[in-house]
């Protein structure tokens, strides 16, 4: 549990197995403000005013909590902290050797502080002046480090090994409890002795808080026991403060563990609490011990929440007090009450003492039940006493009914400036002119020149810029110039350099004050990514070898060691020790600074402070005034705006509900991602999005990174991409294997730690490789009027015409992407009949995506071809009436609003070799209208992990846009029943078929599964099936009309064929009929003599030989 908010408002995070829920409870109400799930298992670290950090194995997030509603971002930190506190309005986190500062407001690190020596640290926090710790080295000390000043650490020594501590963001002073004795410790920060308190009364404490208010107090308790409550300054602890705390203290549970049970916060002592109650005077000085149970001014009971039976952590179980056992019993109530006010009830203004209890089991907030009121003396006035009537057995609450929750309200698009803010907008100012910047760098030139020659020249007067001579020792002159033991040598060079670096500094300043304030190449490139004037200057003389040559010979002679870089942070020290301290000098090449946090600056990885320093090869061409638009890495590429945000065939409830979150997200970290059907303008919103933060989308074809192994390389295209001004779009992601962890960990990482804003290009069900805290915009399917429009729309401004839109919207599932592509380049061509090149284009397109794991069946049967029993022939006429009238029945007749499955259809068809299963569906794409593409198993499995749930993505994907039908014949193989897992072959094989389970829950399309064994298809996919149809072997009567379906009329015949006798004698299937119906013909042709008995005699006897029967009387199937 934690304070948090701008109203103070409690915090409580439950664990519940993969997830955590986390409530946001008024406790005034008491009532739920808002309540979250977050994937993981997570706890909370730190609170700091209107933020709360949360933290998990792999993850952590940011709360953020308004009035009504908790926010959870992305919290940018590169590696999981072990602990957290608040310091000041900070927050302090501890990682792998180190302690970093960080702003929770606009999620950035301020500082970083390097632990003395290597610990793991238990606990950590702060005030603006020092930082304290406690680590599993040295259980029984904590270790102070001043932050103002960077003073020498100091520790503080307790006799025992600490179990918790207690701080205040504002106060240097912790209480702390002792493991082995439960005693209670007072520790001033600033160097007094340590103090150890006694309670009296209590031997052993369980668990403490420190809170402030007027006075500095402590908290202490023991489950069974009165709370104490003391004052640790000698003022008096004020009664709200008093109560708010007695209040938070007494949802302990009798027997938590020592932690943060009594939660603290610089909140907790001003949480607003009503004004009926004790006044100051009434409450005991510092020193007395107050038993609240027995307190007569105090609320007997506070506020009660029933939370679900999960694990709170360290606080404990959540809903029992910590009562005195020898409390008595609460008296009843009078006779005559009078019923209080609603606004009393729900959280009223005006709070009553009693119980209320809050059910946090769903989203939805229960009534609360009547409060019950007992009259007692007012503290001081009279006052009339009220109290609430008793329940009556039929005013009990009863237990609620299921109904849906009420409509959300209407969304009220935030201002586009404001909803922009997380894209981190670039403004345009009026810049310099190009000519006038080239004479700004003039002058850089020239100071940069200076400041090297002045450094030479002191190093020349010094001697440690000197050749050895032969009659002295080596390298003397350097030696004696190091330690500052000689000075003088070349004093006419130091002044004549002075003056040359003043006559450069003050023409510098000169061509800086002629711009008028308006910014340079420099000025911008330094503001966008948060550098100062410090960090402006060493960035120049980083870069300067790289923009003017001639002065990286001046730094190698200053450095004059040829195995050195040509820059580090002791050449720049050399060159601008004389304005900038080495300390400050140091910060600006930190690695979490500005200039390398952001990649202005690269470092290596020598020791420092010989590391190698230079600047970005695309910081240099900012710097030096040249384009850095063309000149892009292999895999991205630019993506101008083409449409207006109003032009945007998107819903406007999509671009509504999109605007409410990106205002909502952090500034300038936004992690947009969008998902949708291939074409739905996806990448159209996201170049919108882009153009009006004054930036241009860029994608990153990240499917080539994952297949060439280069996932690291995503971390230098993100940074060139911020730089460069543009909005990163990562794309490809959804090629990522399901149980590919290591790949998905790696990129989720690199996402992570990019600085800037970016954005995600995702497939419809896929899960992005992003930390919680993204905007997800999902664009949803287009209805028939919509796609209608959007072809009437699209077709006007090409000049083209066809004869049914709706026809075409409805047939061809496609988004305004696609058609603008398609409708492009039919208008190319002029086509006489545009309907038919439309079509022809629109199969192309389909083509291209089924081409590589389907074949199209261009040859399709009728139902003159099929002979079946009357009751299949029953089933499949309504099958094919399923299909064809799916559009009236889901869309203009509205089941599509009240049906909770997908609109697909999918039918097995099972049955031996032969029965017609899959002609059937041949017959049914032909009477429909529908293209028929068999899938080919042997390419859609593949060996790679990963390839084959792609491929299957694809069949589905296509499916659905083109509205084709795709037959999975010998389906059994691809749809089988899952196996225990024994070999990875058995893991993989399991991932395929959940894969396609879910799939199918959302399929949109239809699918045909054809197998000889039904039995093998696993009962999971049974279940998800429209329609199963078994086919069955063909009786005599069924065999000698397939024989005549399949003797055609231009056949020439020898006499009357006796098809009956072949019906009665051959039990054959209907393919194997179809075989030996084509032997015989092509013997006939071979003998150049009509078709006779004897020829279909002796092709049915071939056919049963050919079957591996030895006999004819069998079965052949």
């Amino acid at each position: 549990m934690a304070w948090i908010g701008p109203t103070p408002r409690l915090l409580v995070l439950s664990r519940r197995g993969t997830h955590s829920t986390v409530h946001l409870i008024d406790i005034e109400g008491p009532r739920v403000r808002v309540e979250i799930q977050i994937e993981g298992a997570m706890r909370i670290g730190a609170a700091v005013g209107a933020h709360a950090l949360v933290i998990g194995a792999t993850g952590m997030a940011v709360l953020t909590a308004g009035e009504a509603h908790l926010t959870p971002y992305q919290f940018p930190g590169r590696s999981v902290p072990t602990a957290a506190g608040p310091a000041a309005q900070q927050l302090i986190v501890a990682v792998a050797g180190a302690i970093e500062e960080w702003d929770l407001q606009q999620r950035t690190p301020r500082r970083r502080l390097r632990l003395p020596r290597p610990a793991a640290i238990v606990q950590v926090g702060g005030t603006e002046r020092v930082v304290w710790m406690t680590t599993q080295q040295d259980p029984s000390r904590i270790d102070v480090i001043a932050q103002v000043n960077r003073g020498q650490p100091k520790v503080h020594e307790l006799p025992e090994p600490i179990a918790h501590v207690s701080g205040h963001p504002q106060h240097d002073v912790l209480a702390c409890i002792g493991r082995h004795t439960g005693a209670l410790y007072v520790v001033d920060l600033d160097g007094k002795p340590l103090r150890t308190i006694e309670l009296p009364g209590i031997d052993r404490v369980d668990s403490i808080a420190l809170f402030a208010g007027p006075g500095l107090g402590v908290l202490a308790a023991r489950a069974g026991h009165p709370l104490c409550v003391l004052g640790l300054d000698g003022r008096p602890v004020a009664s709200p403060a008093t109560r708010a705390a007695a209040d938070a203290t007494r949802s302990v549970a009798p027997g938590a563990a020592a932690g943060p049970s009594l939660a603290a916060g610089p909140s907790l002592a001003d949480s607003p609490r009503p004004a009926a109650g004790p006044s100051a005077a009434d409450v005991p000085l510092a020193g007395e011990t107050t038993p609240v149970a027995d307190h007569g001014d105090l609320p007997r009971s506070s506020s009660l929440y029933d939370l679900p039976p999960t694990s709170l952590g360290r606080a404990g179980a959540v809903g029992r007090r910590l009562e005195d056992p020898a409390a008595p019993a609460a008296p009843s109530p009078p006779p005559a009450a009078v019923k209080p006010p609603a606004s009393e009830i729900n959280g009223g203004s005006v709070a009553r003492p009693g119980i209320a209890s809050l059910q946090l089991r769903g989203a939805r907030i229960a009534s609360p039940p009547v409060r019950r009121s007992e009259p007692r003396e007012p503290s001081r006035g009279p006052a009339e006493p009220r109290s609430v009537e008793p329940l009556r057995p039929a005013d009990k609450p009863r237990s609620r009914s299921l109904v849906d929750a009420p409509a959300p309200p209407p969304i009220i698009r935030p201002p586009i400036d404001q909803a922009i803010t997380t894209l981190a907008p670039r403004s345009v100012p009026a810049r310099c002119t190009p000519d006038e910047y080239l004479a700004l760098l003039d002058h850089c030139r020239h100071y940069a020149a200076a400041t090297a020659l002045r450094a030479i020249a002191q190093d020349w007067d010094s001697g440690r810029l000197a050749f050895s001579t032969h009659d002295r020792p080596p390298f003397e002159a350097e030696v004696l110039g190091i330690v500052g033991r000689r000075s003088g040598l070349a004093e006419a060079r130091v002044t004549e350099a002075a003056d040359a670096l003043e006559e450069a500094s003050n023409a510098l300043h000169a061509a800086r004050a002629a711009l008028g304030g308006r910014p340079s190449p420099l000025d911008m490139l330094c503001a966008e990514h948060g550098v100062g004037m410090t960090g402006e200057i060493v960035l120049l003389f980083i870069a300067a070898p790289a923009l003017w040559g001639e002065l990286a010979r001046l730094y190698g002679i200053l450095a004059n060691d040829a195995a050195r870089a040509t820059c580090d942070e002791h050449l720049l020290w050399q060159l601008l020790g004389h304005a900038i301290g080495r300390r400050e000098l140091a910060r600006e090449v930190d690695p979490d600074s500005p200039l390398l946090h952001h990649g202005l600056v690269r470092a290596n990885d020598r020791p420092r402070p010989f590391q190698s320093l230079s600047a970005d090869p695309i910081v240099v061409k900012l710097l030096a005034g040249s384009a850095v638009d063309d000149d892009v890495e292999h895999g991205v590429t630019r993506v101008p705006a083409t449409v207006p945000l109003d032009r945007l065939m998107i819903p406007s409830r999509v671009i509504d509900r999109a605007f409410v979150d990106l205002a909502a997200a952090p500034p300038g970290l936004g992690r947009v991602v969008v998902t949708g059907r291939s074409g739905s303008g996806r990448r159209s919103l996201l170049a919108t999005l882009a153009r009006l933060a004054g930036r241009t989308l860029a994608t990153i074809d990240a499917a080539m990174l994952i297949r060439e192994k280069r996932v690291p390389d995503l971390a230098g295209m993100l940074q060139h991409a911020d730089l460069r001004g543009w909005l990163p779009c990562v794309d490809g992601l959804d090629t990522i294997a399901s149980d590919d962890t290591a790949t998905r960990g790696a990129v989720r990482e690199v996402l992570r730690d990019h600085v800037g804003p970016l954005a995600v290009r995702l497939a419809r069900h896929v899960l992005p490789p992003l930390d919680p805290g993204y905007v997800l915009i999902e664009l949803p399917t287009s209805t028939i009027a919509e796609r209608s429009a959007q072809w009437s729309e699209i077709l006007a401004a090409s000049g083209l015409a066809v004869q049914d839109l709706d026809e075409l919207a409805a047939r061809f599932t496609v988004g305004p992407g696609t058609i603008k592509s398609v409708v492009a380049s039919v208008a190319r061509g002029a086509p006489a009949d545009p309907d038919r090149a439309i079509e022809t284009a629109l199969r192309q397109y389909l083509e291209t995506k089924l081409g590589a794991v389907a074949t199209r069946v261009t040859r399709l049967a009728t139902w003159a071809q099929i002979v079946l029993p009357a009751d299949i022939q029953d089933s499949i006429v309504e099958l094919v009436a399923r299909i064809r009238h799916r559009r009236t029945v889901y869309d203009t007749w509205g089941f599509d609003s009240v049906m909770s499955t997908s609109r697909g259809l999918t039918a097995l068809f099972q049955g031996g070799p032969g029965t017609g299963k899959t002609l059937v569906a041949s017959a049914i794409a032909h009477e429909l209208g529908l293209d028929l593409y068999r899938i080919d198993l042997s390419r859609v499995m593949s060996k790679w992990i990963g390839e084959t749930e792609q491929n299957l993505a694809k069949v589905f994907d296509a499916a659905e846009e083109g509205q084709a039908l795709i037959l999975f014949d010998e389906a059994d193989s691809l749809f089988g029943k899952r196996t225990e897992v024994r070999t990875s072959v058995d893991r993989y094989a399991n991932l395929e078929v959940n894969y396609l389970l879910q799939r199918l829950d959302t399929f949109e399309g239809v699918a045909v599964l054809t197998t000889n064994f039904g039995t093998a298809i696993d009962a999971a996919f049974k279940r998800r099936l429209s329609c199963r149809l078994t086919f069955p072997f063909p009786d005599e009567e069924a065999r000698e009309r397939l024989w005549r379906v399949h003797l055609p009329e231009q056949q020439p015949l020898a006499g009357v064929l006796d098809l009956a006798d072949l019906a009665r004698r051959y039990k054959m299937s209907g393919g194997y009929i179809r075989n030996a119906a084509l032997r015989a013909a092509f013997l006939a042709a071979e003998e150049q003599v009509p078709l006779s008995q004897d020829h279909l005699e002796r092709a049915v006897r071939a056919e049963f030989r050919e079957g591996g029967k030895l006999a004819e009387s069998g079965f052949l199937e």
